[in-house]
C-alpha cells in the first residue's frame, strides 16, 4: 500500500518540482546490453519529475530502467522508463522518462492524484 504526504523540505524552495513521501514496492528492470536485470525495492519519495528510491545494487548515473509500482488509487501498477539522475548512498534519484502516448497519459493520471493527496488533507 502506498503512502504519501506532504513534507517540509527547505530545500524544496530550490527544487524543479515539491517532494512528498513516498512508500511503495518498485520493480525496477535495468537496461543492460545483453542481459536485462530485474530488482525488487523501495521507493521513499516522488515528485512530478521522477522518484527516490533505496537499493543496495549499484546504479551508474545515466542508466536507463523501466520502473513498475502501484501508487494508491490506482487499479493497475504504472510503468514508466526512467533515467538515473543522482544518488546519496543508498538512495537514488530517478528522473521520468516519457516514451509514449500511454505513458504520458499515465503519469498525467498519478500527478493528478499525487497533488489531490496533497491538497486535501484528509485524503
Amino acid at each position: 500500500m502506498a503512502t504519501m504526504a506532504k513534507i517540509d523540505d527547505p530545500a524544496a524552495t530550490m527544487r524543479r518540482w515539491r517532494r512528498y513521501p513516498f512508500t511503495v514496492p518498485v520493480r525496477v528492470t535495468l537496461d543492460a546490453p545483453r542481459h536485462p536485470t530485474l530488482m525488487d525495492t523501495r521507493a521513499c519519495q516522488v515528485n512530478d519529475g521522477g522518484i527516490a528510491m533505496y537499493t543496495n545494487a549499484e546504479l551508474s548515473i545515466g542508466t536507463q530502467a523501466e520502473i513498475k509500482f502501484t501508487p494508491a488509487a490506482f487499479d493497475f501498477p504504472l510503468t514508466l522508463r526512467g533515467v538515473v539522475r543522482n544518488h546519496a548512498g543508498g538512495q537514488y534519484g530517478v528522473e521520468f522518462l516519457v516514451t509514449s502516448a500511454a505513458e504520458n497519459e499515465h503519469l498525467t493520471i498519478f500527478r493528478e492524484i499525487l497533488h489531490s493527496k496533497v491538497e486535501s488533507p484528509d485524503a
